[in-house]
């Protein structure tokens, strides 16, 4: 399965389960609070120094030679956002 194809089925996923909380709720303010809920991300702790966040990556060995070469891009990739957080 293709990277497109999996966000693809993740998409639908995510629609469907909120289209079936959705109609359980018999308030409106409620649903519509729901759906903001579902919109917006709350910091949920804070510290002055820093702030910490995730990256959430889809990881698949498909479209490389060989794991070790997917390993190498993560490495990669990870090593980019290191750097341009020690820079700051």
């Amino acid at each position: 399965m293709a990277l497109e194809q999996g966000v693809a089925l993740t998409a639908k996923w995510i629609q469907e389960k909120v289209e079936r909380t959705t109609k359980q709720i018999a308030e409106a303010s409620a649903c519509s609070n729901l759906l903001h809920d579902l919109h917006h991300s709350r910091l949920v702790e804070f510290r002055k120094e820093s702030v910490v966040f995730a990256t959430l990556l889809p990881i698949t060995f498909r479209g490389t030679a060989n794991p070790r070469e997917c390993l190498e891009r993560l490495r990669t990739f990870f090593s980019v956002i290191v750097s341009h957080n020690l820079a700051r």
